[in-house]
């Protein structure tokens, strides 16, 4: 049997894989997965779809963790012998390829899922950008997220045109277009589940609560909506990760709004996105920004950014708005032009649907991968 390791940093990326293990399944693999202990992946391996090996990973810079890390990694390289070692997130796909280099394995795929050194200041920054670069580096192929990604990528030195391509059209996993028609047509239905409020308009936003995602940006406009008598529901979805404190106690301050109902981290981000008319990601750094065609794909228009990844994710204009990213007016006036024209926001949803049909569909993009890791054991056996 074939076997093929993705090396993640923490237990909740295993969510990047949902629609492949079939797949691997089918064509012989078996999928060995490599992370820190978790509830999502020991999940994975109770329903047979992985076999699975804690290793403890710190997401931050710890040279003696690291270390102990790489070591436990090798080792369980040695043991299971893949033909595969597919690495995922900045400190995991460091150690993966770190491991399998050492080992010489030939064939190292990297997934670049967007890039943390730009958002870093002075020593950190070029700690960052050099464990970036030395992933690439020891990785036999990459692939980018975006295609703006791998051009930011390639313009910054971390890679060259003949390492770093996208798959198909780009995004991590795609979309399972079947259960998005599914939440979509049933969307009333799961309001009520929810316990979603009725309003006139209804916002949404699903990640991390933390600055470099914007959701400030969008709080401070959702407060001027509220102010101009706007009969505005918001909708917040995912964990607090705030680092400001003003930002803590604004955060406190939106959620005693009645209109506003946050649910924390939740496991079905899509029936959320489904309750609202408009979606948005004000995010300051992506690598794609998967929730917008996630959104889109349950014929909700999106504003979001016109940063690196964010402006591949829709099409300005037809399936949503970008915007110029940490600027309130700018997501002020998108929000209203969409709350008050309701007929923009059905055609730009019902564009939205047929783009993530065309391009994102989760089963193309699988197969896609899987014809290059069929290249690379050919290539080897060669």
């Amino acid at each position: 049997m074939k076997k093929i390791v993705h090396v993640f940093t923490v237990s909740m990326s295993v969510i990047f894989l949902e629609g492949l293990y079939e797949k691997l399944k089918s064509k012989g693999y078996e999928l060995i997965v490599i992370c820190s202990d978790g509830e999502e992946v020991r999940y994975q391996e109770r329903i047979g779809n992985i076999k699975y090996y804690p290793v403890s990973m710190s997401r931050g810079i710890n040279p003696i963790k690291d270390l102990s890390a790489l070591i436990r990694i090798i080792s369980i390289l040695k043991k299971e012998k893949p033909q595969i070692v597919h690495g995922h997130t900045p400190k995991g796909g460091l150690l993966a390829m770190s491991a399998a280099k050492v080992l010489r394995i030939k064939n190292r795929p990297y997934h670049l899922h967007g890039l943390k050194y730009p958002s870093e200041v002075g020593a950190r920054r070029s700690i960052i950008k050099w464990m970036e670069k030395a992933t690439i580096s020891l990785s036999t192929k990459v692939f980018a997220v975006s295609n703006s990604l791998k051009e930011f990528a390639i313009s910054s030195g971390l890679g060259s045109n003949t390492k770093v391509s996208v798959l198909l059209n780009g995004s991590i996993k795609g979309i399972d277009i079947g259960r998005s028609e599914e939440i979509r047509v049933n969307r009333e239905q799961i309001a009520i589940k929810l316990g979603i409020k009725h309003h006139q308009i209804t916002l949404g936003f699903v990640g991390r609560i933390t600055e470099e995602k914007g959701v400030f940006e969008l709080l401070r406009a959702y407060k001027k909506l509220v102010e101009s008598k706007y009969d505005v529901g918001l909708i917040l979805c995912g964990p607090t990760e705030i680092k400001n404190e003003q930002n803590k106690i604004l955060f406190e301050e939106i959620r005693g709004i009645s209109n506003v109902q946050y649910f924390g981290q939740v496991d079905n981000p899509l029936e959320y996105m489904a309750c609202c008319d408009v979606f948005v990601l004000p995010s300051w750094r992506e690598g794609f920004g998967l929730v917008n065609i996630e959104a889109n794909s349950v014929g909700v228009p999106v504003i979001t950014t016109d940063i690196v990844g964010c402006k591949d994710s829709i099409e300005d204009q037809k399936t949503g708005i970008l915007i110029e990213s940490n600027n309130v007016s700018d997501l002020i006036d998108a929000l209203k032009l969409l709350i008050e024209d309701p007929s923009l926001r059905k055609e730009m949803g019902q564009n939205g649907i047929q783009r993530v049909k065309d391009l994102y569909d989760r089963n193309k993009i699988w197969d896609s991968l899987l014809e290059e890791y069929e290249r690379m054991i050919k290539a080897v056996k060669a």
